[in-house]
């Protein structure tokens, strides 16, 4: 029960950051590690899996130019 209200509050933040204009990549990341993987699903064929913090902070940039309106929120 803990663990998933811990859980919850740190993917509301989250999505709160990548809802800003301008994605803190730094503060939106710090808690990741190093070598992590990002793995963004798609049923179009444009999914992508990106290694590393620092080609995921790259990314996030990239991708908050190409959709610099975004709103993200949790439902439950």
């Amino acid at each position: 029960m803990i663990a998933s209200w811990i859980a919850k509050k740190l993917m509301r933040a989250q999505l709160d950051m990548m809802s800003q204009d301008h994605i803190d990549t730094d503060a939106l990341l710090k808690r990741w590690a190093d070598d992590c993987v990002y793995v963004f699903p798609s049923d179009f064929g444009t999914g992508e899996e990106v290694k590393g913090k620092k080609a995921i902070a790259e990314w996030y940039q990239r991708w908050e130019k190409e959709v610099p309106k975004r709103k993200f929120e949790m439902k439950s």
